[in-house]
C-alpha cells in the first residue's frame, strides 16, 4: 500500500475519514524519520498561516503528492498570494461557503490523483475500435481544440474534466488522466453495453468520470457532456438554481443522478464543490452553455 502522511490539527477531519483513507493506504501521523518518502502527503489546519513553517518542516520530494486544506472564507483565500502559489505548486482543496473544510471532497481529491477510476468498468478485448478511424479523429480534433479554449479562458486546466460524445450504441469519451488540449484519437475510449453489463474498448480506459456520463446518457436525449472544473463558476453564490444542493462523491452512478432535474430544466448544472456539467445536441451547443455561464458572471 501507499504511505500517506496525515498533518492535521482540525475537529473535521474526523476518525471516519482516517479510517476510509486507511483501506486505500498505509497511515503516518508524525513524521518521525526522513526516510519515510511518503507517495502522499495531506495537510490539513486552521488557517493559511501555518502552512509555510509545515512545508518547510516536511520538505516534500518531487514525487510526492501534497494535498492542503485550510478553513476560511473563499473570497479571502482568493486574495492570498500564498494559496496561488499553493495551486500551482500543490493540490490545494477549497473549503465549503461557511470557511470549512469538506473530508469528503480531501478524500475524493486524493483518491482522483492516486487511483484514478472508483467505479470500475471491464475491458472488451474483443472488440477493436479501429473500424470508426475518421469519426475518432474527427471528435479528437474538436475536443482538443476546444479544451485549448477552455484553458485560455480559465474554465478548465491540466488534466482536470472530461468530455463524451453519443454513437451507436453507446459513447466516445475521453480517456482517464488525459489532458483535454492534448486529446488524439487514441486517447478515446469506446463505452457500451454488452449483454447489459458496461464494457470499454480502447488503448486507455475511460474516464473516472463514466458512471455519470452512462446515467445522463440513459435518462437525457442528449448527444453530448462536457464536465469541467472551473472556480470561479463553482463556487459562485450567484448560481444557486443550478447547483446541486449536497457534495456528490464523484466516479459513481449517484453523481449523474444528481444533476438529472437540473440538466433537463437548464442544460447546465453544478456538482457542488466539484465543477461544471454542460450537455448539448453537440459539442458546440454545450460548450456555449458553459461560455455564457461565464460570461454572466462578470
Amino acid at each position: 500500500m501507499k504511505r500517506l502522511l496525515l498533518i492535521s490539527k482540525t475537529k473535521e477531519f474526523s476518525n471516519k475519514y482516517i479510517s476510509e483513507l486507511a483501506r486505500e493506504f498505509t497511515i503516518y501521523q508524525i513524521n518521525k524519520t526522513k526516510k519515510l518518502k511518503p507517495e502522499v502527503i495531506l495537510i490539513l489546519q486552521k488557517s493559511i498561516k501555518s502552512i509555510p513553517n509545515i512545508i518547510k518542516k516536511v520538505k516534500p520530494n518531487k514525487k510526492s503528492k501534497v494535498f492542503i486544506s485550510v478553513n476560511g472564507k473563499i473570497s479571502d483565500l482568493d486574495r492570498n498570494n500564498y494559496v496561488k502559489f499553493l495551486l500551482r505548486k500543490y493540490n490545494f482543496i477549497y473549503p465549503n461557503e461557511y470557511g470549512a473544510m469538506i473530508p469528503e471532497k480531501i478524500i475524493d481529491s486524493i483518491l482522483f490523483a492516486t487511483h484514478r477510476i472508483r467505479k470500475d468498468i471491464k475491458k472488451d478485448s474483443t472488440l477493436k475500435i479501429d473500424c470508426w478511424p475518421n469519426e475518432f479523429k474527427n471528435l479528437a480534433n474538436k475536443i482538443s481544440e476546444l479544451g485549448a479554449n477552455f484553458e485560455k479562458k480559465g474554465i478548465n486546466y491540466g488534466d482536470a474534466g472530461c468530455i463524451s460524445q453519443r454513437v451507436k450504441q453507446g459513447f466516445i469519451i475521453t480517456s482517464s488522466g488525459s489532458k483535454l488540449p492534448d486529446i488524439t484519437s487514441k486517447k478515446l475510449s469506446y463505452v457500451y453495453n454488452k449483454d447489459g453489463i458496461p464494457r470499454w474498448s480502447g488503448r486507455h480506459p475511460p474516464s473516472s468520470e463514466t458512471p455519470m456520463h452512462r446515467v445522463i446518457y440513459s435518462s437525457l436525449n442528449t448527444n453530448c457532456i462536457i464536465h469541467v472544473h472551473c472556480p470561479r463558476i463553482t463556487y459562485s453564490p450567484k448560481l444557486d438554481s443550478i447547483r446541486t444542493k449536497k457534495y456528490v462523491r464523484y466516479g459513481c452512478d449517484t453523481t449523474g443522478k444528481a444533476v438529472l432535474k437540473i440538466l433537463k430544466r437548464k442544460k447546465i448544472a453544478i456538482l457542488r464543490y466539484h465543477g461544471i456539467v454542460a450537455i448539448g445536441k453537440n459539442l458546440s451547443e454545450a460548450s456555449n452553455n458553459i461560455f455564457m455561464l461565464k460570461e454572466s458572471l462578470k
